[in-house]
């Protein structure tokens, strides 16, 4: 206790803000990869090339089919994994660590600007339960960035309106650009520093206007650019974006009142939100945002006394959200209208409301009590008291917050505990269904994938993926028709989808019906002329109708697309050996093996060959070790005959 007692008030505030937030995020630190983690960092090439830096920022199309322009984030991964490589943990503790690094800001430019209860602020954005899913998912590490750039440079806007220093406009100037190099969201910026001016009541002055023309000619830019990515790599061509005007509108209408509702009451929390009902129709679904002009009238109404605040702290969280409100076209509507991770940044507003409003609440609650009878000066002697209630008051969400986090963390190990955790709260989502069958049908698990696959599919029926892999799970099981409509389903609502042709082929091929097999492969082939995979099954199918030429023709096709597939050679040495070319059979197993030492089917098959040749000596060495590899049925029947003794 006298160590305690010997700090500074400030070192106790930061060692309690990051000990908390620590605790909070402890069970994201060993948390692995979910959703596109993989897309945006594990498996993206341009991460271990070393010269990775150069195509991020100066070619940013080159392998790359997920990420939009925000090189800064993606160098944050690249010199992440030149220098630790490939350790999810690290991933996890940078993100955390930039968090925390947002919300000292957070703290100090509040208190810099004379704002009460600046360290409550700081510390409810670093436990608020919201932002888990900004934190402790790897690939939101953009989010995290543009908050922690977006913070300096307001700091230093504010700070250059203030003192009139231009160091502090060139600073604020090159940290906005670092935000929208992270993430495009930070646009908003500008709008927001206004309503900040308007919260600390710097006079205005005509060059100011000038001032922020910069500042708005920047985000316009980045705006468009993002818009221009969106539209050309990230938007699907489904109905989730076929939204009217009024449509959207509306649901920009619910949107605040939405995250507002989980900023105060954040539970439960989910990856996938079930989507609101849209009727432009109903006259009750114009409510939400007539309210929003309600409240702005009164807030400017009453500008001059209670209005101020309610209006500056409001209308920074509305205007924040306009990026993310429904208005603009995003991936995300095929999934959800909202998600946690868009109120990352426009939920500092709200903080920052709430807990300034609490504060002069907490202040104020004597005089609400007429037994206090409280003179001015009485007051002033027991402000004391009202502080002790703010920490007391201020504890209790705190706690909260924090056990919430570390609770809702847990979530975000791995991906099938964040798709059980949303399904208990919204069992008909799409997305976690389809994922988690998915994953069974990729564990063999194909009773419980038709069962995932069919609840995603009775919410968007239209899901060609969903459709192909509940094909294929019924085809293992041996409900073939049911897997023929499922492939034909997928291929008329998406028919450059190559997957279900390819899998419905094969399954045609299975019930011998082998023109239908080959029209699927043929169609894969006019879709995709460089798919050696289509050339090899439809040239196998060549070869069970005993169509020799033309089978040969598509495994020689096959061999010029990809030279070094196994596959393509043992699939040839059968054809050379069904023609009697024994010769030109041995050396495409050969060569298959000599690709693929651990090939069992290329050695059985080149056994038979050698036996049919007098070579059984050699062909009982083949048969032998294709049995190491669990293919025995050659080698157990020649044994049992005594063709192979040894």
């Amino acid at each position: 206790m006298n160590i305690f007692s010997k700090l500074p008030v400030d070192w106790l505030l930061a060692l309690l803000l990051v000990l908390s937030t620590l605790a909070a995020y402890s069970p994201a630190f060993n948390a692995g990869h979910i959703v596109d983690d993989r897309e945006y960092y594990i498996d993206d090439p341009v991460m271990v090339d070393a010269k990775g830096l150069f195509t991020i920022w100066f070619r940013p199309l080159e392998n790359n089919k997920v990420w939009p322009y925000i090189p800064i984030t993606r160098t944050s991964f690249w010199i992440e994994r030149q220098l630790w490589g490939l350790d999810l943990r690290i991933s996890h503790a940078l993100n955390i660590l930039i968090h925390l690094a947002s919300a000292f800001l957070l703290w100090k430019g509040l208190r810099f600007f004379r704002f009460p209860g600046a360290w409550w602020v700081g510390i409810l954005f670093a436990l608020h339960p919201m932002h888990v899913e900004s934190v402790a998912w790897i690939a939101e590490r953009k989010n995290v960035l543009v908050v922690f750039f977006y913070l300096l440079a307001m700091g230093c806007g504010l700070r250059f309106f203030k003192t009139r220093e231009w160091r502090w406009y060139g600073l604020a100037l090159l940290l906005f650009l670092f935000a929208l190099l992270s993430k495009a969201s930070a646009v908003v910026l500008p709008a927001v520093m206004i309503f900040a001016l308007l919260w600390i009541r710097v006079p205005w002055r005509k060059m100011d206007f000038f001032l922020f023309l910069p500042f708005f000619g920047i985000g316009l830019a980045f705006a468009i650019l993002r818009m221009w990515f969106a539209a050309r790599f990230f938007v699907a061509a489904s109905t989730e974006f076929s939204l009217s005007f009024v449509e959207r509108v509306l649901i920009a209408g619910h949107v605040p009142f939405f995250y507002l509702s989980k900023y105060f009451f954040p539970h439960p929390l989910l990856i996938s939100y079930p989507k609101w009902d849209i009727d432009p129709s109903q006259w009750t679904q114009y409510l939400p945002l007539a309210s929003l002009f309600g409240v702005a009238f009164c807030c400017l109404w009453k500008f001059q006394s209670w209005g101020r605040p309610l209006f500056v702290g409001l209308g920074a969280f509305f205007v924040a959200l306009i990026p993310v409100s429904g208005l603009f076209q995003a991936a995300w509507f095929q999934f959800s209208y909202v998600t946690d991770h868009w109120s990352y940044l426009p939920g500092i507003a709200v903080l920052i409301l709430a807990v300034g409003l609490t504060k002069r609440l907490i202040k104020l609650l004597p005089l609400l009590f007429k037994n206090f009878k409280i003179t001015s000066m009485q007051y002033g002697r027991n402000y004391s008291g009202s502080k002790r209630l703010m920490v007391l008051l201020g504890s209790l969400p705190i706690l909260a917050c924090g056990g919430l986090t570390w609770l809702h963390s847990q979530a975000y190990k791995d991906e099938t505990s964040l798709w059980n955790a949303t399904l208990k709260y919204n069992p008909t989502a799409w997305w976690p269904n389809y994922n988690l069958g998915t994953a069974a049908l990729e564990n063999k698990d194909f009773e419980t994938a038709i069962r995932y696959l069919s609840v995603g599919l009775k919410d968007r029926s239209t899901h060609a993926k969903a459709l192909n892999n509940r094909g294929t799970a019924y085809l293992e099981l041996g409900q073939y028709q049911k897997a023929i409509d499922d492939y034909s389903q997928a291929v008329l609502l998406q028919p450059s989808y190559l997957d279900p042709y390819e899998n419905r082929g094969l399954l045609f091929a299975r019930l011998k019906n082998y023109e239908r097999a080959i029209q699927d492969y043929t169609k894969v082939i006019q879709i995709d002329p460089e798919n050696p995979k289509a050339y090899r099954n439809r040239g196998i199918v060549y070869g069970e109708q005993g169509r020799f030429d033309q089978a040969m023709q598509d495994f020689s096709r096959a061999l010029r697309i990809k030279p070094n597939d196994s596959l393509i050679y043992n699939n040839r040495g059968n054809i050379y050996f069904l023609q009697g070319k024994d010769k030109a059979a041995i050396a495409d197993y050969n060569q298959a093996l000599k690709l693929d030492p651990f090939y069992a089917s290329a050695l059985n098959n080149r056994g038979l060959v050698y036996a049919q040749t007098g070579k059984n000596q050699q062909a009982c060495q083949d048969w032998q070790q294709a049995c190491h590899l669990g293919a025995c049925e050659y080698y157990t029947q020649f044994k049992r005959s005594g063709q192979c003794s040894q």
